[in-house]
């Protein structure tokens, strides 16, 4: 979503996007916590609950204006 808001998106896009993993359904509980570690980042992902129905899960708004930076201008050829 924020990249389309970089791209030039107006106020009220709605990205969904999912992915799919299959485990053993024996597979302990700790590697099961381990996989979820590895795979998903907590930052943009979540983990869904198959037996339960499906919602829209709301993440956290981020501002759509982007900051500049202008601190490169005053570095020389040293810094």
């Amino acid at each position: 979503q924020e990249a389309l808001y970089l791209l030039g998106a107006k106020d009220g896009v709605t990205v969904r996007a999912n992915r799919l993993y299959l485990v053993n359904k024996d597979l302990p509980q700790d590697e099961l916590e381990a996989i979820k570690k590895y795979l998903l980042n907590p930052v943009d992902s979540r983990f869904k609950d198959m037996t339960l129905p499906l919602a829209f899960e709301e993440f956290s708004v981020s501002q759509t204006e982007i900051p500049s930076l202008d601190v490169f201008e005053t570095y020389t050829e040293a810094d």
